[in-house]
């Protein structure tokens, strides 16, 4: 009876969600704003307490967003804020360590259709003893909330690359830091790891092991903001910034009023392109990159029957990217005049946008596109 009242509440807050145009309620006090303010404004925009996301194995389970949460205190200096406190945390009080986020390597020199193929640290001779390529574009996969390296994320992406071409793939494992029930845990630790990720292709770069005209960041829900701070972290250490991060429908809980200093932005990458299949929920419902595709306006997605939380819809967006890779085609999509249109499916063109893996667009914004129950019906 429970699951099915949270199910309920869910799905009515997905609905308004969805059908209202998004205004966040707070702007941020300072660059540096602090997570209560963040709970402040979920509270505020009427959101749910409890959300469902999917596992490794795609089976949704319960995670908590705000409310109190008796394991993380005590991790906060000044209180808890979730009673209302005004605290803030700091990395050690998380128990963040950088031997809790796991760089895997997948090379077709590799057993590169193993699950996790082979672990390395920030050693050259670990990456080419794992048959990595200089030469090669390199994709980084970046998973979201409580998956892992055995997610489809990382899976779906990783296969699709290595059987369509030659690549090096990096799929990056914070499974540790992100684990379920306690999303604000894992959203804390967001910006841990997105350093960390910059630490890897500043490395990558330094020991010539790649290019950043070469590097290609992907991250799906929390994952996305992961990327674009390791997208900024390289900037800020090499003054280079990546050629392109891939937002796979970024996370909306809990960055409502988060500023685009400290989540994926359209400035991360010298392209960033965003698809979102689940806007307004668990996805971000406004755009974020330099070209923002919308499928089905970005919120029901088909085939995914009753989708009451939106689970099925959040995990479309890389589905659709990793099908994308297969086809080696983009997918043709209309320009809009603005967001609303997009979400509104009221887009009167030019066909001018490809979403997916084949990105192309010739103007920035907004972009919509339909699909049928497996992926969209046009390709560029």
């Amino acid at each position: 009876m429970l699951e099915m009242l949270r199910a309920f509440v869910a799905f009515v807050v997905f609905v308004a969600a969805a059908t209202a145009a998004p205004s966040p309620r707070h702007e941020p006090k300072t660059k540096t704003h602090r997570i209560q303010d963040e709970i402040q404004a979920w509270k505020e925009g009427g959101y749910p307490d409890f959300l469902q996301f999917a596992d490794d194995s795609g089976k949704p389970v319960w995670g908590v967003v705000v409310g109190e949460q008796p394991s993380v205190r005590g991790m906060f200096k000044d209180g808890n804020p979730f009673n209302g406190d005004d605290a803030d945390y700091s990395d050690e009080q998380l128990g963040a360590s950088e031997d809790d986020v796991k760089f895997h390597v997948f090379t077709k020199g590799n057993n590169y259709s193993s699950v996790e193929g082979t672990q390395v640290t920030l050693d050259h001779e670990d990456f080419l003893a794992a048959g990595w390529e200089p030469a090669l574009p390199t994709k980084i996969v970046i998973h979201g909330f409580t998956n892992s390296i055995s997610s489809p994320i990382i899976q779906l992406i990783k296969d699709a690359y290595m059987t369509h071409g030659d690549y090096n793939v990096v799929g990056v494992d914070w499974g540790v830091l992100c684990p379920n029930p306690l999303y604000v845990t894992a959203r804390l630790n967001v910006p841990f790891v997105g350093k960390l990720v910059g630490k890897l292709m500043s490395f990558l770069i330094e020991q010539e092991l790649a290019t950043a005209d070469k590097l290609h960041v992907i991250g799906h829900s929390l994952g996305a903001h992961v990327a674009g701070i390791s997208a900024k972290s390289l900037n800020e250490t090499e003054g280079q910034r990546p050629a392109r991060v891939t937002g796979l429908d970024p996370a909306w809980p809990l960055f409502i009023i988060t500023p685009d200093t400290d989540r994926l932005s359209k400035d991360d990458g010298v392209l960033v392109d965003v698809i979102h299949s689940c806007a307004g929920l668990l996805g971000f419902p406004t755009d974020l990159g330099t070209s923002d595709f919308y499928p089905n306006g970005g919120r029901e997605q088909p085939g995914c029957g009753l989708d009451l939380t939106g689970v099925c819809a959040h995990g479309r967006s890389y589905e659709y990217f990793a099908e994308s890779i297969t086809k080696g085609k983009g997918y043709q999509a209309d320009f809009c005049d603005s967001n609303s249109d997009a979400r509104d499916g009221t887009c009167k063109g030019p066909s001018e946008g490809c979403m997916g893996d084949e990105v192309q667009f010739k103007e920035q914004g907004s972009y919509y596109l339909k699909t049928d129950d497996v992926a969209p019906t046009k390709v560029c």
